[in-house]
This record gives structure tokens, C-alpha cells and sequence, in this order.
């Protein structure tokens, strides 16, 4: 047999509950850290969503600053394409949906389509005898909307760098 000495039954239970101690209060650390952790991470993913959708109508406005500079390039003018949209007629309410581009005159001439869709795109008639280009969208369903601008000019020159934007993560 062994010369070790058995614990004494009131030394057990002192250990014991001083483990339970211990472990109960790094539990109640845990909840703590992955409530923190979620008040800061699930804001910081709804913002990170929204960045990457708006993605969508800086993209996409430039695709249709290209295509209309080319078409009113190539016949002189806006005649045809004005005024277009808004395709989908309102924004998507936070999620996807698949506009009728090709059966707007104006979107068809210029042969935009950028299928599916978060944002509502328009051609507008502006001040300066040019268009604007619009996006709209709803990124979050509140019924607040983004909106993004392209102006383009009467001699066919559309200021993609100078891209007007309010409220862009809505």
C-alpha cells in the first residue's frame, strides 16, 4: 500500500467548492466577453454589409457613365435615353431583386442590365441640358434611402469622379 496521507473529508469539500468558485465566476466572465463581443461585432458586420452593397451602385453607375457618354457621343445627344427608370420603380427593400431594364427605352438603347439588383437606377433630364444618373436603395428596409449621382453634361461628359452620395449607408 502507499504512505501518502488520505485528505482529510473537510479539506475535500474546501477544494472543492473553491473550484466551483473559480469556475463559476470565469462563466460569468465568459457571458460577459461574448456579450461585449457581440454589441460590438454584430454593428460592425450590419456596417461591413452595407459598404459592400453600396459597392454595388458606385460600380454600376459607373458602368451605365460609360455607356451613356457613348451613345449620346455617337447620335449627339440625350434623345432616346431621357428620361429612363427607376428600374426596379422602387428600391429593393434590403435584399435583391431583378430589374426590367430591357423593357425601358432608355435602358435599352444603352444597353444597360446589371440583373439582380439592391438599388433602383434612373437617367433624369438635368438643369445643364445633360442627365443625371441615379442609384437608390433601401439597404436596411427603414424606408430611408441612399442615393447616388452622376452628372453628365450637354457635350456628353459624365463626372464619374465627382460622384454625388447621401446617405450612403442609410
Amino acid at each position: 500500500m502507499s504512505d501518502a496521507p488520505t485528505p482529510e473529508p473537510a479539506e475535500s469539500g474546501k477544494k472543492d467548492s473553491r473550484l466551483l468558485l473559480i469556475l463559476g465566476g470565469c462563466g460569468g466572465c465568459l457571458v460577459v466577453v461574448g456579450l461585449l463581443l457581440a454589441f460590438i461585432g454584430i454593428p460592425a458586420f450590419m456596417t461591413y454589409i452595407k459598404k459592400s452593397k453600396s459597392m454595388e451602385a458606385r460600380s454600376n453607375l459607373g458602368a451605365l457613365a460609360g455607356l451613356v457618354e457613348q451613345e449620346c457621343q455617337g447620335q449627339g445627344g440625350y434623345m432616346g435615353m431621357v428620361p429612363a427608370g427607376p428600374v426596379p420603380p422602387t428600391p429593393p427593400a434590403s435584399s435583391q431583386a431583378t430589374g426590367a431594364f430591357a423593357s425601358d427605352p432608355g435602358f435599352a438603347r444603352v444597353g444597360f442590365s446589371p440583373n439582380p439588383v439592391v438599388y433602383s437606377y434612373s437617367i433624369r433630364p438635368n438643369a445643364g441640358g445633360g442627365v443625371d444618373l441615379v442609384a437608390q436603395g433601401d439597404l436596411d428596409g427603414d424606408g430611408v434611402r441612399s442615393t447616388f449621382t452622376i452628372a453628365c453634361d450637354a457635350s456628353c461628359h459624365c463626372a464619374t469622379a465627382a460622384m454625388s452620395i447621401m446617405d450612403e449607408l442609410e
